[in-house]
């Protein structure tokens, strides 16, 4: 417990006060208060934004396919960049940024903490905590492992493990967000220098999450016509995300060097399968990748 409590205490030394940025937003928080048309491009801006959100904030299977074993622990420290599309109009009309589209970041980091527990019968569960830099939004998950082969390398025979994940998204007013993850990791372990351990490692993520927005806009309004004793809010339309473009494929590769109290984790997460899907009004689908640090202590 007392690990845990120590790692809770680094998330939050790392974030920067709340009042730093703004009274009420800071600059990675999200806002839809200037989308008032509810036309199709600005439609097209809540589910650019959503789909981007969704890939930064999905869970993460940082690491090789084999478990902590039953008794195992092991306490995760990640550091994450996430790229995403600055040049597109969305962004700089739902964050928070004084100098308005030319201070639109190219990338959103993440830092999270992670804990794992090995169970019998190759099985491992996990839960998480996730924050994104600039911002008020946070993001609580639950992760599963079941081991298929695990510790047959003497035999040539590689590790693999599926696993599956679901982060919630919180602290946003604007954006509703919970994605899932489900997929498989092979990884290989290579001994050396008598306590270390070289372990490289791929897999495969298939991701599949839900946006909402409790915001509703009134396409019947108009600011510029007099109003004046005519009740114009009996009319609102939510925004929608169309369940078409809630599912992406990612794949992701790594090397994770392991000593006999902790480890160190690099990983490349990066979508596949999706060249041919093109969104209307926002260009081609994410192509965002994720480059990974982790620090990790096992026990």
């Amino acid at each position: 417990m007392k690990p845990f409590i120590a790692l809770l205490s680094v998330l939050f030394i790392l974030a920067p006060s709340a009042k730093a940025q703004d009274a009420n937003r800071r600059t990675h928080d999200i806002s839809f208060g200037l989308l008032t048309q509810a036309d199709e491009e600005e439609r097209g801006y809540y589910s650019g934004v959503a789909r981007e959100m969704a890939l930064v904030l999905a869970p993460l299977h940082l690491g090789p396919a084999r478990t902590t074993g039953h008794s195992g622990f092991e306490y995760t420290v990640r550091f994450s960049s996430h790229n995403i599309h600055q040049e597109r109009p969305y962004w700089s009309r739902v964050l928070n940024l004084k100098g308005g589209a030319t201070d639109v970041p190219d990338t959103m980091g993440t830092t999270n903490i992670e804990v794992r527990k090995g169970l019998p019968f190759g099985f491992e569960i996990g839960t998480s905590l996730s924050w994104l830099g600039e911002s008020e939004t946070i993001a609580l998950g639950g992760r599963l492992k079941l081991a298929l082969a695990e510790g047959y390398q003497h035999k040539g025979v590689p590790d693999l493990a599926l696993h599956a994940g679901v982060n919630r998204m919180l602290g946003s007013t604007d954006l509703d967000l919970t994605t899932l993850a489900g997929g498989a990791t092979m990884s290989y372990q290579i001994s050396a220098f008598g306590r270390m351990r070289f372990i490289p490692f791929v897999g495969y993520d298939f991701l599949l999450f839900q946006a909402g927005t409790h915001l509703l806009i009134n396409p019947e309004y108009d600011p510029d016509i007099d109003q004046e004793g005519v009740h114009y809010i009996v009319n609102f339309d939510s925004l929608n995300l169309d369940r078409q473009d809630n599912q992406w494929h990612r794949a992701r590769y790594g090397l994770r060097v392991e000593t006999v109290v902790g480890a160190l984790t690099l990983q490349h997460d990066l979508p596949i399968l999706e060249e041919n899907r093109v969104q209307p009004d926002v260009g081609t689908v994410p192509d965002q990748n994720a480059l990974s640090l982790g620090l990790s202590a096992h026990f």
